[in-house]
């Protein structure tokens, strides 16, 4: 009996640490099509998301852009885009923008674990938005 009692112990306190720690947001990509007239900028509010050791980054560069920039706030504050294509550019150009896990302060993309957790078994889901942007020298919706 008390063999039982003590492997039930250990079946609940396993289940509770394996448990207990979890990113509380799944993966999210949103792709966001864009459209410009040439030499026109464009900026979007990235609503804040994450936990108290994400950034957001852009981890895929636009290859077309004049000036592409993310001003990152903080986890609870919203961040703000801005592309301009480079001069008389017509075309297409895409930018993604991901949340990165960090480990104290410093990015580290291959971490698997720490986030609010304390290095337990947890994993980062990740929030991305890609933004496919055409730059054409005709009408386009606003």
């Amino acid at each position: 009996m008390k063999n039982s009692l003590r492997l039930l112990f250990m079946v609940v306190f396993a289940l509770a640490v394996f448990t207990a720690c979890h990113k509380e947001h799944e993966a999210f990509t949103k792709v966001i099509d864009v459209s410009l007239k040439p030499n026109e900028t464009y900026t979007y509010q990235i609503p804040a998301t994450g936990d108290a050791d994400d950034v957001m980054q852009i981890t895929k560069q636009a290859l077309h852009a004049q000036s592409c920039t993310l001003d990152f706030r903080s986890n609870t504050s919203p961040s703000a885009f801005q592309y301009t294509p480079v001069l008389n550019y017509i075309g297409t150009d895409e930018v993604d923008v991901s949340t990165v896990e960090t480990h104290n302060g410093n990015l580290n993309p291959q971490h698997q674990g720490g986030g609010n957790c304390q290095g337990h078994h947890h994993h980062d889901e990740g929030t991305t938005y890609i933004f496919r942007i055409t730059i054409s020298s005709g009408n386009h919706p606003g």
